[in-house]
């Protein structure tokens, strides 16, 4: 997946195999929740362990919900501007799509060494006496973006081969899907708060 992302996704879509979407539905799902309580600050209120138990079972749940509901939404804009893969087909090349990100997993390790329970508070006092633990993070957050960015464009190779067309239209074909979710949304918080400001 990492060097040749269509012709591997070619490959596991041939052997009709979806043995493994579940799992990585899992991971990919544990991978944003550990993200978001980084950013939400969780720490403040949880200790460092209990965010990442809390952070496993959520995301296991988010992350089952956005390959399926996913595969749903990419199928169906897809459509729109010429892709022709199946549901099935679609919740595979999603999966495995997200396979270097989930690389980025093992970056926890180094980033509970370094920070511990700091990186999921909002005050830093024992990361902001140390220029060492500053320079090592951001070194491992460097590798996380770079991570991250080839990641996207795996995933996008992935469902482009899936779909039948190139790395560009399936980024085009994900946009669609959020905007399709985004636009109601929108519209909903539009009307309330003008209802409510009445």
């Amino acid at each position: 997946m990492w060097t040749q992302p269509r012709a591997t996704i070619r490959q596991i879509l041939n052997t009709n195999s979806e043995r493994m979407v579940f799992i990585l539905a899992l991971l990919v799902g544990f991978s944003q929740a550990l993200d978001n309580a980084s950013s939400s600050n969780r720490g403040d209120h949880l200790d460092w362990p209990f965010v990442v138990i809390v952070a496993l079972f959520s995301g296991s749940i988010s992350g089952i919900l956005a390959i399926y509901l996913g595969a749903l939404l990419t199928q169906w804009t897809g459509r729109w501007i010429g892709g022709a893969a199946s549901i099935k087909d679609l919740r595979v090349a999603l999966a495995w799509g997200y396979v270097p990100l989930l690389w980025t997993l093992l970056l926890w390790i180094p980033y509970i060494a370094i920070a511990g329970q700091e990186m999921f508070t909002e005050q830093t006092p024992r990361l902001d006496s140390s220029d060492a633990r500053i320079l090592a993070l951001t070194f491992f957050y460097f590798i996380e973006v770079v991570m991250s960015i080839w990641g996207l464009t795996v995933w996008m190779k992935a469902v482009g081969e899936a779909q039948g067309f190139s790395a560009w239209k399936a980024l085009l074909n994900m946009l669609l899907s959020l905007l399709v979710v985004l636009v109601p949304v929108l519209l909903l918080v539009f009307v309330f708060s003008s209802v409510f400001s009445k």
